[in-house]
């Protein structure tokens, strides 16, 4: 059991739900727990995956002071636990040599287990745990990786020192051009205890710290954290930019200055009414889901489908199954493939790759090693390589059948139970990617790292640090962890990088998070579990700007809910991997289950219908609008040095024309233009006289006004 604080700092921006902030946070702050890390100021997100929320309560600890405790002070182990700090605090470079950055925390401990204090920044960090009573730093002797305990040298130097007692410990930390050699200290009420080399960590991690209470029993009190980071000095490359051609919208709040009188609004997708569009109808696939991808090829000019089914049991008591020319469990999951020319009518192209029950006749595609699940396919037109045009990203492992020879023919007597050249770390299972010229025929390689998964994954380029993105679970659980590659062979580590928390109700977990990329924004649409209610699961919405900070989307409202009681959707509506445009219209095929998730609280579920893919289409942009009611609303943007280009709106307004105004960097009107009412998808603002003239790189900021309107997005071309 383990409970899990982290307090992490991110550059991230937007706006997560009402009580968060609006903007970045400063390089120099402080936030004193006078109430829950969900309503403290700056605001904090408590993340509860499994336990009740009583074990982290408010402490009164006199004369109007108060902390947070962890824990239960019977010593009873009731959960883990994380604190985010939502917005940003700091970007800090290892190359920016000499320049101090500190953290400290006023904290107390009585816990028999370990109490770790953790400064990361790629390269490095610094270990301190204050478990069991004592203190002990992880740090680089020599060449050498070790832990050294400080606890006498502490109690030397403050008679009286307690980890059970309130203190202050401040991380210092010096970061230079070799992140492997971090300067660090570590001070106890103000008082240096240690001078020491932070401890090489190979890996990359974010700038992050970290409070965990791990692996023991007892409580811990925190009264305070302050930091003051890249010496107070302001952070770099959190100006608001506008590129030509790319759109403006309103996932978060990067780039708003101000809004009155407009509301964000999430739009659901329209589901198409022969739902579902996709179903199984082969022995092989008695069930299909979205735990795979869909992509518009538009060379083709056709939809493109891989998509997870399940076979139909065998007949006559069968326990196995021939698939790939041996024996596997009747439960196997399988990679088919289907082609649409508008995502509704599908065919199901027979691949001669794959032999099921004596027979190569199927759309199934011979990927993995046993059991592929939640297969990321990712359409790389970068790559120069033309046989990793394609690259995919997926859970797989052996899963031996039954020793059992009734029936069995003769040749499959004689088949290897494993296929030829299994090695045990590839039985043992983890993640694989695989890679293909066509999307159809596939190299396996792993795998690649040793989690667990059992979900859909997503495989990305990031062109803006040129390296790949994988999401799945990975060894978290009901969360999204991401690992990142710079060839799509050797991944990092993964680590989690968004969970629910207390206001996601009990036991509310993310069972799956399909990624893309949409206007240069990373989009995540999230499978929302209500484990300790309805245990049914619904898509709601997450941004992220670099692919690692992720922002809930508009106070959580939902995305795509599910389907009226009775409906083959009425349990489970997840949207599936790929947001595809095709004109102004948005296309995303969604896993249609009915009945809840099997659980403690619904142990038994009679399904009425077999699982199988929908279509929903939403337009251009529509994933969430600033909506504006009777009274005007108002946007202004934040100041952007100016691009260049025609100023275009994609918004539905009725009754009046949308007013727009190019102030200058002191707020002054400088010129003006309207769009007319309707619903508009791409339209000029005009007349905006004199825009023309307006020099590339001017600072200038945008005023949008408009009533009984909505705005979707804003762009210039």
């Amino acid at each position: 059991m383990r409970w899990l604080l982290i307090l992490s700092w991110t550059i991230c921006v937007g706006w997560a739900h009402a009580a968060g902030p609006e903007t970045d946070l400063s390089n120099v702050g402080r936030c004193d727990f006078n109430a829950l890390p969900d309503r403290a100021d700056p605001h904090w997100n408590v993340d509860n995956l499994e336990y009740p929320a009583e074990s982290i309560v408010v402490e009164d600890l006199g004369d109007g002071n108060r902390g947070i405790r962890v824990g239960r002070a019977d010593g009873t182990q009731t959960g883990r636990y994380t604190i985010t700090l939502r917005g940003s605090t700091h970007d800090f470079d290892p190359s920016d040599a000499g320049r101090k950055n500190s953290v400290t925390i006023r904290l107390a401990a009585q816990y028999e287990g370990t109490v770790m204090l953790s400064a990361s920044i790629p390269g490095a960090g610094i270990l301190v745990d204050l478990g069991r009573q004592r203190c002990t730093l992880r740090q680089l002797v020599g060449t050498e990786d070790r832990v050294v305990d400080q606890t006498d040298q502490i109690r030397a130097q403050i008679p009286g020192w307690r980890v059970a007692d309130l203190h202050d410990y401040t991380l210092e930390w010096f970061p230079g051009p070799r992140p492997d050699q971090l300067p660090c200290r570590l001070l106890v009420d103000g008082v240096l205890v240690a001078e020491f080399l932070g401890h090489p960590r190979p890996a990359a991690h974010d700038p992050t710290l970290e409070i965990s209470f791990e692996n023991g029993r007892g409580t811990g009190l925190i009264d305070s954290v302050e930091w003051s980071l890249n010496g107070g000095t302001s952070k770099s490359g959190t100006a608001f930019t506008v590129r030509r051609g790319v759109r403006q919208l309103f996932l978060d709040r990067v780039g708003i200055e101000s809004i009155e009188g407009l509301k964000a609004t999430v739009h659901q997708p329209r589901r198409h009414p022969d739902n579902p569009v996709l179903r199984g109808e082969h022995p092989w696939e008695a069930t299909a889901s979205v735990y795979g991808t869909m992509l518009y090829d538009r060379e083709k000019k056709q939809f493109r489908l891989w998509y997870l089914c399940t076979p139909a049991p065998p007949s006559g008591g069968r326990k196995w199954l021939e698939v790939g020319g041996y024996r596997r469990v009747p439960h196997c999951t399988l990679l088919a493939y289907a082609e649409s020319p508008d995502a509704i009518q599908w065919t199901k192209p027979v691949l001669n790759q794959l032999s099921f029950e004596g027979s190569k006749e199927n759309n199934l595609i011979d990927i993995g090693i046993d059991n592929p699940e939640g297969a990321g396919i990712f359409h790389d037109l970068g790559d120069p390589d033309p046989q990793r045009r394609f690259k995919a990203f997926f859970w797989d492992r052996r899963l031996s059948p039954p020793e059992d020879d009734d029936g069995v023919p003769a040749p499959l007597k004689q088949t290897p139970i494993d296929p030829a050249g299994l090695s045990e770390a590839q039985r043992s299972g983890g993640m694989w990617v695989a890679f293909s010229p066509d999307g159809l025929k596939w190299q396996t390689v792993g795998p690649v790292l040793p989690q667990a998964s059992d979900t859909t994954h997503t495989i990305l380029f990031d062109p803006g640090r040129q390296v790949y993105l994988g999401y799945g679970r990975m060894g978290f659980g009901r969360t999204v962890a991401l690992t990142e590659s710079a060839d799509a062979v050797t991944w990092s580590p993964p680590r989690r990088v968004l969970a629910c928390d207390q206001d996601d109700g009990p036991q509310g977990q993310i069972y799956g998070m399909p990624v893309d990329i949409y206007e240069q924004l990373f989009l995540g649409m999230f499978w929302m579990y209500r484990e300790g209610t309805d245990a049914r699961i619904d898509t709601q919405l997450a941004v992220s700007r670099d692919g690692r900070r992720w922002r809930r989307v508009a106070d959580r409202q939902t995305f795509l809910e599910n389907g009226p009681e009775g409906a083959w959707d009425d349990g489970m509506s997840r949207a599936g991997r790929g947001i595809n445009v095709v004109g102004d219209t948005i296309y995303l095929h969604y896993s249609m289950v009915n009945g809840p998730h099997r659980s403690a609280r619904f142990p038994q579920v009679e399904r009425r219908f077999p699982s199988a893919v929908g279509l929903v289409t939403l337009r251009r942009d529509g994933f969430v609008s600033l909506k504006a009611a009777k009274q005007l609303g108002i946007l202004v943007t934040k100041p952007f040095p100016w691009p260049g280009g025609q100023l275009h709106l994609n918004y539905s307004s009725p009754r009046e024309a949308v007013v727009v105004a190019v102030l200058n960097d002191e707020g002054d009107t400088i010129h003006h233009g309207t769009a007319p009412a309707g619903d508009r998808l791409r339209e000029p603002v005009g007349p905006l006289d004199g825009i023309a003239e307006i020099p590339v790189g001017t600072p200038v900021r945008l005023r949008f006004s408009l009533r009984e309107a909505e705005l979707y997005s804003w762009w210039l071309e």
